[in-house]
């Protein structure tokens, strides 16, 4: 199976998901949309760390936090064990690998963005726009359809690299 067909198979079981009825979906749909952070990163090759594990940090009022929970509990992104980190206060983003952010917290981007200052953390927001905010990447629906925007620049400046792969099924926004 190539990059591509991977992408919008995943792609497609997001929409797929939406489609169900709300009352039976919602575990399922939260857990889909936990599970494309891990996805996503496969594509970005960060800079070189140290750090033992992969910390995906969350902000503790977000709704998705426990399917988040749910999704890492035992997994690995980039041979790394995941430590979910729930923040509870802006000062303590250090030791991030990602940032999840959901369409309240977009709100709090340019005070997140002022403490981490190009530090490599992945800033994943699920808000359409959120990478012309700053944002490395960011999820929509449009045409009842998920759709990715990256923010170029936004990641080189932070020191990542994008496969193309990423590239040709994203918006970009530079």
């Amino acid at each position: 199976m190539n990059i591509r067909s991977t992408i919008v198979r995943i792609l497609s079981m997001l929409v797929f998901c939406f489609a169900f009825n709300r009352a039976e979906a919602v575990d399922t749909s939260e857990l889909i949309r936990a599970s494309m952070i891990e996805k996503i990163v496969r594509f970005i090759e960060w800079p070189p760390w140290t750090h033992e594990q992969f910390t995906l940090c969350v902000i503790d009022k977000t709704p998705l936090l426990s399917a988040i929970q749910t999704y890492y509990e035992n997994s690995s992104i980039n041979d790394k064990p995941v430590n979910v980190f729930i923040v509870n206060n802006m000062t303590e983003f250090n030791g991030c690998q990602a940032i999840y952010l959901d369409e309240e917290q977009t709100n709090d981007l340019a005070d997140i963005l002022k403490i981490i200052r190009n530090q490599p953390i992945l800033i994943v927001a699920e808000e359409k726009n959120a990478v012309l905010l700053g944002a490395h990447l960011g999820f929509f629906i449009e045409d009842n359809r998920l759709r990715l925007e990256v923010n170029r620049k936004a990641l080189t400046n932070s020191g990542f690299k994008v496969s193309y792969h990423l590239l040709k099924e994203s918006r970009i926004v530079d």
